[in-house]
């Protein structure tokens, strides 16, 4: 028990000393009172908070994000096809699932969003 807690010691004490260096630098050492019109300004991701708000909502965007996630959920599923064994039971719907991948694939092609051209 006392090597546990010397073990945190070692490690908490010198994080606590750096995180209050950090808080003082950054706050009080490197900041002037002339710059702080850039911290307090709306610009942000390159988009200015004072202009007119417009829809920004793109749906070739949210297309790419669900495909995205397709793609993710199907690798892990094909991760778990070699564990269970030969006569696995769900073959059936893991091949419905690629197709249905496939052809999402199919279609993003088509629509335009994968493009192979630099």
């Amino acid at each position: 028990m006392l090597c546990l807690f010397t073990v945190m010691l070692l490690y908490f004490i010198p994080f606590f000393i750096i995180l209050v260096y950090h808080l003082y630098y950054w706050n009080f050492g490197v900041m002037s009172f002339e710059d702080t019109r850039v911290w307090i300004s709306p610009y942000e991701c390159g988009f200015l908070g004072t202009s007119v708000v417009e829809n920004v909502f793109s749906y070739t965007y949210f297309i790419l994000m669900v495909f995205f996630v397709v793609f993710d959920l199907e690798i892990s599923l094909l991760i778990n096809v070699p564990f269970q064994g030969v006569m696995y039971s769900n073959f059936f719907f893991y091949v419905c699932f690629i197709v249905l991948l496939a052809l999402s694939y199919f279609v993003e092609v088509e629509k335009g969003y994968v493009s192979w051209n630099y």
